[in-house]
């Protein structure tokens, strides 16, 4: 199968990591990262401007505050073994791109494929297809061409899905594989 697979908050907790980095540069220690609700950051990050949380993706500090979801590496890996093409379909722009790109090939070099899409859009995944998406992002799953678009995650933004959903890595390689992997 073709595996369409997001990286923020999919296969890294971005959330947390914008969160610290806020934390940092601010002192503000009054908000939690499981807060986040929309899009922006603005309950998570409150003394932040628009300008400034988008400035965040491009601080080569997030990159090292980045931390990967349990088992992601481990279960991707597996199902590459197991015949799968698997390709990473992210959204990033600007002086970051090149800083997200060095982490994926860091931490998962072994993808068939990497995706960086700039443009800011509701269907700016919709031209990738695939078997199956997983994506933690309602407008990037009704907008795929997947034969079956996945949410991963019950994160605030996302509980208006009534599709498929798996809660963490063990849930979807059971999706794909039909069993359970052994970490």
């Amino acid at each position: 199968m073709n595996l369409i697979i997001d990286f923020d908050n999919t296969i890294v907790n971005s959330d947390k990591a914008i969160w610290k980095l806020y934390r940092e540069r601010t002192g503000d220690l009054s908000t939690h990262y499981k807060d986040h609700s929309v899009w922006w950051y603005d309950e998570v990050c409150p003394q932040w401007t628009r300008d400034q949380q988008n400035a965040a993706f491009q601080d080569p500090r997030l990159f090292e505050l980045l931390e990967l979801f349990p088992n992601s590496i481990e279960i991707l890996k597996a199902l590459k073994k197991h015949g799968h093409t698997i390709t990473i379909c992210t959204v990033h722009r600007g002086e970051g791109v090149p800083l997200k790109t060095d982490f994926i090939k860091k931490h998962l070099g072994f993808i068939d494929d990497l995706v960086i899409v700039e443009e800011m859009s509701k269907s700016h995944k919709s031209m990738i297809y695939g078997d199956i998406m997983l994506d933690d992002s309602v407008d990037n799953l009704t907008t795929s061409r997947c034969v079956l678009p996945v949410c991963f995650g019950n994160g605030k933004w996302n509980q208006e899905w009534q599709g498929a959903r798996v809660d963490d890595w063990q849930s979807f390689y059971q999706l794909v594989q039909g069993g359970r992997y052994e970490v």
